[in-house]
């Protein structure tokens, strides 16, 4: 089946999670571009206008069998072979790909990664992965540092870190060193795995020990994300978006947002909003 060109980013489920970020978060949404293609006769024509290293996730029709990968390695030579095996998943998949307005850095020097759920009326909930990791240890369960949830009615109180720290209406969560030190270890097994780093390099760039996010990070999330949002509450209502979160990575002490989970998505992220 040949899609009709070009593909609608409303259509597919992380494509649309982009725009949607593209939309309420454009001040520190990291892409100048999105594009989806669906096959390699289609990459080879535009790949030479893409970087050597650039972003490409494979994604699928909204309601549609999702496929899924471990992600890339972000290197342009990987397009086919990312293309090929989300083929084998479902014949109807696209690869999105994303232009940024940064350079790619290697995943073990992401100095994290954020999680940003919201339940309109109810509370926000942040989640954080220390260095070296990123938002997906977070949207795949695979890890969680540390944990706020803020109650809906107590946003505008929170001003910094401190805040969140000391306020008895906050809930809070720090991972344990035990914990901590396995979920490096399946980190750096993925990263070698995926994408072919050394373990020796992991070791040196990811902290053996435990490093809380800093406070300029925390304020950044409270800033740019929970109170803009916060200010945009009628007009994502009247989109439906109720449920959501915002996630992403952060990149040289910014917030590199990647896109706006939906509540479909969020159930097959397994997401709970409860704790």
């Amino acid at each position: 089946m040949k899609y009709e060109e070009p593909l609608n980013p409303m259509k597919f489920g992380r494509a649309k999670g982009t725009a949607l970020l593209q939309k309420y978060l454009p001040k520190i949404s990291p892409f100048t571009d999105i594009r989806l293609i669906e096959d390699i006769e289609q990459w080879e024509k535009i790949k030479d206008n893409y970087d050597e290293q650039t972003f490409f996730r494979p994604d699928s029709l909204i309601g549609d069998k999702i496929v899924r990968l471990d992600g890339s390695d972000g290197m342009l030579h990987s397009v086919p072979q990312m293309i090929e095996e989300m083929k084998q998943q479902n014949s109807r998949s696209a690869l999105l790909l994303m232009k940024t307005k940064g350079k790619q850095i290697p995943r073990y020097e992401d100095d994290g990664g954020f999680n940003v759920l919201f339940t309109l009326g109810q509370n926000v909930v942040i989640e954080f992965v220390g260095k070296g990791f990123d938002g997906r240890e977070l949207t795949h369960g695979k890890a969680v540092h540390e944990r706020y949830q803020i109650p809906w009615e107590r946003i505008l109180f929170f001003e910094d870190k401190e805040d969140l720290i000391r306020e008895r209406e906050c809930e809070k969560y720090c991972v344990n060193q035990k914990d901590y030190e396995a979920h490096r270890e399946e980190r750096i097994q993925f990263l070698i795995k995926r994408c072919h780093y050394s373990r020796e390099m992991l070791e040196e760039n990811i902290p053996c020990n435990f490093v809380p996010m800093s406070d300029e990070i925390v304020q950044q999330v409270l800033d740019d994300i929970i109170l803009e949002l916060y200010g945009q509450v009628n007009r994502l209502v009247s989109d439906g978006l109720t449920t959501f979160a915002v996630q992403g990575n952060i990149i040289n002490g910014k917030l590199e947002p990647w896109e706006i989970f939906r509540a479909e998505r969020l159930i097959e992220k397994d997401i709970d909003f409860s704790r």
